[in-house]
């Protein structure tokens, strides 16, 4: 939704529409349909997130503000660390011929790596750290081809996350109430 106001930053309707730039740099808004102003908003001036009264300094085209900018902000904020917290916890792999857990913070990412360099250039086997499905945590011996599908089961964990946050945020952008932002939730996509 979007909140027009007058020269002065009154608020005059709300409405869904487009925003499109101008020649000049200014924004002309392209009204698709309307919904009533809420009473409570009427006739008061539009602020931003911080309380600053917000001026329309165009006297050619009606200002419009997306009123759900800071709310969607935050949920991206959410769903982001959601993403992260999800990627650093970890993925499981049977690279090793059984089910391990690896842990996968910045940390863990760059020792991957390069444990994966070093059995590539070596040849030779390389300990990695991961819990077997006893809950033992130990340095196990991995070897080339072993080191490399754990890397590759990492890369697959991390896309899967990476997109499916992507999607919410996508989702993010295109909500048009509080109700739609709230329906947009994180869940684990492994």
């Amino acid at each position: 939704m979007r909140v027009l106001t007058d020269i002065n930053g009154i608020i005059i309707e709300t409405a869904s529409g487009v925003l499109r730039p101008k020649h000049d740099g200014w924004y002309e808004h392209y009204l698709i349909s309307t919904d009533s102003v809420p009473m409570e908003l009427l006739g008061k001036p539009i602020t931003d997130y911080q309380g600053a009264a917000i001026q329309n300094r165009n006297p050619d085209c009606t200002f419009a503000l997306d009123v759900l900018d800071q709310p969607k902000k935050q949920h991206k904020a959410r769903i982001n660390a959601d993403c992260k917290r999800t990627i650093e916890g970890g993925f499981t792999s049977d690279a090793l011929g059984a089910q391990h857990y690896y842990r996968l913070d910045l940390e863990d990412q760059a020792n991957l790596s390069g444990s994966i360099e070093a059995a590539r250039t070596t040849g030779a086997s390389v300990p990695f750290k991961c819990t077997d499905e006893q809950g033992a945590k130990a340095y196990r011996l991995h070897t080339p081809a072993q080191i490399i599908q754990v890397g590759l089961d990492a890369y697959s964990h991390k896309l899967t996350t990476l997109q499916a946050a992507d999607i919410l945020n996508q989702s993010i952008d295109t909500a048009t109430s509080e109700a739609d932002l709230n329906a947009i939730t994180w869940h684990n996509p492994d």
